[in-house]
C-alpha cells in the first residue's frame, strides 16, 4: 500500500455511555468540604462482558476529579486476585509516554496530579482461550486514591464482575482530534481540526453488524463543517446569521452507514483523510475541559439516497466516501428486519477530552429602579449581557433584596434554586438564586440585548435600605468583574409625591423577554484548569494506522 503519510492511532476505545461522558466532560458543582476546596476522585469501569470465541478484550477505566481542588499524587490500584482460572489480566496506562503500570496481582498506575475536571483513561486486558466457555471470567477491582484527603471516598473504588457471553457483536468506539500534522487535545478559538472517528469490533471475529448508526457531538461554541446527504444535523444553537468568526453548531451529526470493511474496524475516512472537521469559534471559552463525543450502535442496512447510487454519484455521502476509498460498491439491500444485538452496549460511546486555551467571557448586569409605597409589590427588571469575546458556558445570578423588602415572585423559571421553590406572596424570601445551566452567547447580533428577567419585591417597611444587590457569575474566566454587580433600588417618595400608590415598577432595560435569549444546550459547570498537559489516546485493543489518503490497516489483540 502506497501511504504518502502514515499516522498511527493507538485507539482509546473508552466506552462511557453518554450519561457518563457528560459527567466526565462537564462536571457537576465541585464537592465542597468544611475548610475550603477539596479533591474528589472517582473511578468508573466501563462494561463487564466479553464475547465467546474471542481470545481477549480490553476494558477501559476512567479516573477523574470532580472536586474543586487538584488531587496530587493520585494513583490507581488494580486487584486481579479474584480472577478466574484460565484467564490472565494486565493493567496499562492509556499512553506509554505517561509511564507504565506495575505488574502482578495488584498493579499500580501512578497518575500524578489530576486537576478539577480532568479525566485520565486506563485499561486492563482480560485474556483467555478462544474456546473459553460462557460464564464467569473473574472479577477486577480498581481503586483510586489521592496523596491527601478525598471529599467523597465512597466512589473511589469499583468492582467489575467479568463474564463471557454467547458470541456476538461487540462494538467499541474511539475519537480524537488531528491538526493535519499531529494528534492534539489542546485547542483555541479559531482552530479547525479533523475529527478522528473509528468503530472497532471486539466481539466474535466471524460476525459484524450490517450497518452502524454513528453520532458525533462537539461543544456548543463549535461547528461541524461538512454536510453529507446520508447524515442529519442537529443543535444549531444560534438560529440566525452568526456574527463573523463565531460558531454555534450544528454540533451533532448522525449517519447510518453500511458496514463496508471486511476487517474488524471501520474508520470515518476517505481518500482525502478524515471525513469530518470541527471549527472552533472565536466564542470558545477557556481554559476549560470539554468533550468530543462519539457513539456507534448496530443498525439495519440504510436506504441510501438515489444520488449516492448513480455512477458517478451526484451527491456527497459518508458511505460513498468510505466505499470509494475501499474500492467497494455500496450495498442496496434488502437488509435485515432488526439490527444485530451488541453484547456489551456500555462501551459503544466515548468522549475525548480537549483542553481549551484562555478566552474570557465578560458578564455585565443592570437592574432598573422601582418606585412604590409600603404594601406595594413592585417589579424590577434585571438584564444580563455578555460582552465576550467568549460565550459563558452557564451563568448564575445571586440577588439580595433591599432591607425592608422581600422577593415574592420571579419571571425566570431557572430562579429559585437551590431551594427548588420560587418566592411567592406566601413564601417571601430575602435572597434569590437564578442558576442557568444554559449557554449565554456573546451579546452581538441576535443576542445584542442579552437576557432579562423580572423579580417582584414586596415593600414591607418605610425604611428601605440601600443594600439590594444582584451579582452575576459564570464558571469560566471573567474579563472584567467590575460590572458583574448592580444595586437593586426601591424608591419610596413622600405621600402624594411622584410614584406614590399603585404597584409601581421599573421599566424594561431593552433586554430579551424573561426566559428568552438563553440557548438550549447541555449545561453543567465546566471545571477550569490550573495546568493542562497534552493528552493522547490510549494504547487499546485495536491499532489503527490512518493514512491521509488511504484507509486503515488494523491489528487486533486476537491476531
Amino acid at each position: 500500500m502506497n501511504l504518502p503519510r502514515i499516522r498511527a492511532l493507538s485507539a482509546a476505545l473508552v466506552g462511557t455511555g453518554f450519561a457518563t461522558a457528560l459527567v466526565l466532560g462537564a462536571t457537576a458543582t465541585p464537592a465542597q468540604a468544611a475548610g475550603g476546596k477539596h479533591a474528589d476522585l472517582y473511578v468508573t469501569v466501563i462494561g463487564d462482558k466479553m464475547s465467546a470465541k474471542t481470545a481477549s478484550k480490553y476494558f477501559y477505566v476512567q479516573v477523574g476529579n470532580r472536586g474543586s481542588a487538584a488531587a496530587t499524587g493520585a494513583k490507581a490500584t488494580f486487584d486481579f486476585s479474584k480472577g478466574a482460572a484460565g484467564y490472565t489480566y494486565e493493567a496499562r496506562r492509556d499512553d506509554p509516554g505517561k509511564g507504565t503500570c506495575s505488574t502482578g496481582q495488584h498493579p499500580e498506575c501512578a497518575l500524578g496530579t489530576l486537576q478539577p475536571g480532568q479525566v485520565e483513561t486506563l485499561l486492563f486486558m482480560v485474556k483467555g482461550a478462544p474456546d473459553a466457555p460462557v460464564g464467569n471470567a473473574g472479577s477486577v477491582t480498581v481503586a483510586v486514591t489521592p496523596e491527601a484527603g478525598d471529599a467523597h471516598p465512597a466512589d473511589n473504588k469499583q468492582t467489575a464482575q467479568i463474564s463471557v457471553v454467547p458470541a456476538g457483536v461487540d462494538l467499541t468506539t474511539y475519537t480524537g482530534l488531528w491538526t493535519g500534522s499531529q494528534r492534539t487535545n489542546r485547542v483555541k478559538a479559531g482552530d479547525r481540526d479533523k475529527i478522528m472517528a473509528g468503530i472497532a469490533e471486539q466481539g466474535y471475529l466471524g460476525v459484524h453488524p450490517e450497518a452502524v448508526t454513528v453520532t458525533i457531538q462537539v461543544p456548543a461554541s463549535a461547528a461541524i463543517v461538512e454536510r453529507y446527504q446520508d447524515c442529519t444535523y442537529q443543535n444549531d444553537w444560534y438560529g440566525a446569521a452568526r456574527p463573523a468568526g463565531t460558531a454555534y453548531g450544528p454540533s451533532t451529526v448522525t449517519c447510518t452507514i453500511p458496514w463496508l470493511t471486511p476487517s474488524h474496524g471501520m474508520v470515518l475516512a476517505g481518500k482525502g483523510g478524515e471525513l469530518f472537521t470541527v471549527a472552533f469559534g472565536s466564542n470558545l471559552d477557556g481554559p476549560a475541559y470539554k468533550d468530543i463525543k462519539l457513539s456507534a450502535q448496530p443498525a439495519v442496512l440504510p436506504k441510501l439516497p438515489d444520488c449516492a447510487l448513480t455512477k458517478p454519484a451526484t451527491c456527497d455521502t459518508v458511505a460513498g466516501r468510505i466505499a470509494e476509498d475501499l474500492g467497494l460498491t455500496l450495498p442496496t439491500g434488502p437488509g435485515s428486519d432488526k439490527p444485530a444485538v451488541d453484547i456489551e452496549p456500555a462501551d459503544n460511546d466515548t468522549a475525548f477530552q480537549i483542553v481549551t486555551d484562555p478566552n474570557p467571557a465578560d458578564l455585565a448586569v443592570t437592574a432598573d429602579k422601582a418606585t412604590g409605597k409600603v404594601g406595594d409589590t413592585v417589579q424590577v427588571m434585571v438584564n444580563v449581557k455578555n460582552k465576550g469575546p467568549a460565550d459563558a458556558p452557564s451563568w448564575r445570578a445571586d440577588l439580595t433584596a433591599p432591607k425592608g423588602t422581600r422577593f415574592v415572585g420571579v419571571s425566570d423559571a431557572a430562579c429559585g434554586k437551590p431551594t427548588a421553590t420560587k418566592p411567592s406572596a406566601t413564601k417571601p424570601s430575602a435572597t434569590l438564586v437564578c442558576d442557568h445551566p444554559k449557554l449565554l452567547p456573546v451579546s452581538t447580533g441576535t443576542y445584542a440585548n442579552g437576557v432579562s428577567f423580572t423579580v417582584a419585591l414586596k415593600i414591607e417597611a418605610a425604611d428601605v435600605g440601600a443594600d439590594g444587590l444582584v451579582v452575576v457569575s459564570q464558571p469560566g474566566t471573567e474579563k472584567n468583574a467590575a460590572d458583574n454587580k448592580a444595586r437593586i433600588e426601591v424608591d419610596l417618595p413622600g405621600a402624594g409625591g411622584p410614584g406614590a400608590g399603585g404597584t409601581g415598577g421599573g421599566t424594561g432595560s431593552g433586554g430579551a423577554p424573561a426566559g428568552g435569549g438563553s440557548l438550549p444546550v447541555t449545561g453543567g459547570q465546566v471545571a477550569l484548569l490550573a495546568t493542562a498537559g497534552a493528552g493522547v489516546l490510549a494504547v487499546g485493543a485495536v491499532l489503527f494506522v490512518l493514512a491521509r489518503r488511504r484507509r486503515v490497516a488494523l491489528v487486533t489483540p486476537n491476531e
